[in-house]
């Protein structure tokens, strides 16, 4: 599970059994492997309560161990903090912002009516096949008229 936080951006899942042997914990159906690709973003969910393991040449390379009960927890305390009106705006590292916004954008993608590059794709309106019947169509403009042209006048003198 990703979870993005305004803080932190974490993944959350079963450990691997190469986890465990690298993290020395003993396999437990209650244990969850918490990831991160910022050593900070663990910091920032966990304080300093966990251990934090850096795994060079993994995605996420930095991990730590906690029971789904506490990771649980931390993230409905986080739920209940919530007091901002817009998550993007809430978010203030700026690099940390940037990502955000292109997994927002991708997200777009998921909407029905979406197309691949994120533009809406609006059905054609449907256009009566006949014209009712007894009806003139209303004409909002009259035809185009040009000016009579008016002869020129000379003063003190018309001409015919």
């Amino acid at each position: 599970m990703w979870i993005f936080m305004n803080d932190a951006f974490i993944s959350v899942v079963a450990p691997s059994a190469a986890d465990l042997e690298i993290g020395g914990e003993r396999p437990d159906a209650d244990l969850l492997s918490v990831r991160a690709r910022r050593r900070g973003d663990l910091t920032a969910v966990f304080g300093n309560d966990f251990p934090i393991i850096r795994i060079v040449n993994r995605d996420y390379p930095y991990r730590t161990f906690c029971t789904r009960q506490r990771i649980a927890q931390i993230v409905a305390d986080r739920i209940c903090e919530i007091d901002y009106g817009n998550f993007k705006d809430s978010v203030p590292d700026k690099s940390r912002a940037g990502v955000y916004m292109s997994v927002w954008a991708a997200g777009v993608r998921l909407e029905p009516g979406v197309d691949i590059l994120g533009r809406h794709e609006y059905p054609p309106v449907p256009v009566p096949a006949k014209k009712p019947a007894n009806k003139k169509p209303v004409q909002i403009m009259g035809p185009l008229r040009r000016p009579k042209p008016t002869p020129p006048t000379i003063i003190g003198k018309k001409r015919p």
